[in-house]
């Protein structure tokens, strides 16, 4: 039953119904909504404590960052409260997920640099965020999030991806 509710949350995010059923749904909120559920569907044995909050830091446009910050600040997920700090040329130590909006385009080999040496499971929208060792990239298209993961790149993070999102990926890289 609960690999049910694991594809239909995903499919929610995923699906362009939900776009046609809810209206215009800008892609702020797609991306919101799917960093939600990948924080949802993994583990991060890095945290140190019980009451230890899961940070989510941002950089990107400030549309985006918004967004993301009234969907996830405060929110409790996993059994934690989210943390959402914002960033601009590096990742905060103590993140345990990193999104990086495409306009920090060019940075992309030092963010993946950063996310390993803090633990953090590090996403982006950036092309080939993926094949140049990123462990998420998401795009929007025709309405609806499209996400590779590349396993090298949450392999050393030691965050554990639900074999359940795994499976939804569009590709996945070795």
């Amino acid at each position: 039953m609960r690999i049910l509710w694991v594809v239909v949350a995903f499919w929610v995010t995923l699906s362009p119904a939900t776009s046609a059923a809810f209206g215009d749904i800008s892609n702020e909120s797609l991306y919101a909504s799917f960093i939600t559920n990948i924080i949802k569907y993994s583990s991060f044995p890095n945290l140190q404590t019980e009451d230890a909050p899961l940070v989510v830091a941002l950089s990107g446009p400030e549309s985006l960052i918004k967004t993301v910050t009234s969907a996830l600040d405060g929110a409790t997920l996993r059994h934690r409260k989210v943390q959402v700090r914002i960033f601009h040329k590096l990742p905060p130590a103590g993140a345990n997920v990193v999104f990086v909006g495409q306009q920090n385009e060019g940075y992309e080999r030092d963010l993946i640099a950063s996310c390993s040496s803090v633990k953090a499971l590090c996403i982006s929208d950036s092309p080939a965020f993926a094949a140049l060792g990123g462990a998420v990239q998401i795009a929007v298209k025709d309405g609806r999030i499209r996400f590779r993961i590349n396993r090298e790149g949450i392999h050393p993070l030691q965050i554990e991806l639900s074999s359940r999102v795994m499976v939804l990926a569009d590709d996945v890289l070795n």
